[in-house]
Formats: structure tokens, sequence, C-alpha cells
């Protein structure tokens, strides 16, 4: 019933259904590293580039940083601090308010959704 659809490419081929481009770039080298987050056992690493005034989200990040937070209990291990509000950290507020405003960049579609379901888990 489902072969051959979009839904299967989804449900079954983990593949991501939205193919709109929009906030889709790689960072460029003058990035520098913010943080990083874990979502569904994935690292994130966000990364400011002030010549370019915008914000990624790429798969590179820092593993021997000191900001490094777990979005659920299920991602949360050692040496990882448990994201329980984005308003205690600067670094979520500063992410949070570039969305908001429309500067932040996904180097792909997956992180794009990803970074998206936890933005929402915090906005709502």
């Amino acid at each position: 019933m489902l072969n051959g659809t979009p839904y299967e490419q989804y449900a079954i081929q983990n593949q991501i259904l939205d193919k709109n481009n929009t906030f889709i770039e790689k960072k460029k080298g003058s990035a520098i590293f913010s943080f990083a987050f874990i979502y569904e056992g994935n690292y994130y690493g966000v990364w400011n580039d002030f010549n370019e005034n915008k914000c990624y989200v790429s798969k590179d990040y820092d593993p021997y940083s000191p900001y490094i937070y777990a979005v659920t209990l299920k991602d949360h291990q050692p040496n990882t601090m448990l994201l329980r509000s984005v308003s205690k950290y600067k670094q979520w507020k500063f992410f949070i308010e570039n969305y908001k405003y429309g500067i932040v960049y996904y180097e792909n579609q997956k992180i794009k959704k990803y970074t998206n379901d936890v933005i929402r888990m915090f906005l709502s």
C-alpha cells in the first residue's frame, strides 16, 4: 500500500520529504564554533559567522567543547548538559534569536529537519 509513495521514502527509507532548499548552505571557513547538541543520538554543531551575519548548523562540531547539550533524557550522557530551558544559556538564546531573524542555515535537509524539531520543543 505504501510502496512507491513519498510516505514510504519517509517512513521506511528515512528520507526527508521536504525538498525545499531554503536555508540550506554550507558554513564558510570564517564560522566560529559556538556549541553542540545531541538529538536522536546525533551530534550537531552550531557555528556563528559574524562576517556573513549567519548562523550554521552542521554535523561538524568540537567534541572537546565544554558546551555540549543533550536535548532529551535519552541523549543525556557524561559530560553533557541536559537542556531544559533555552533561556538559561546565552548560546541557546542567541541561536533562537538568530532563528527568529531568519539567519540560521543548515548544511543539509536532514539537519534542517532535526534542528527544527528541537527548536519547536522550546518555542512552544
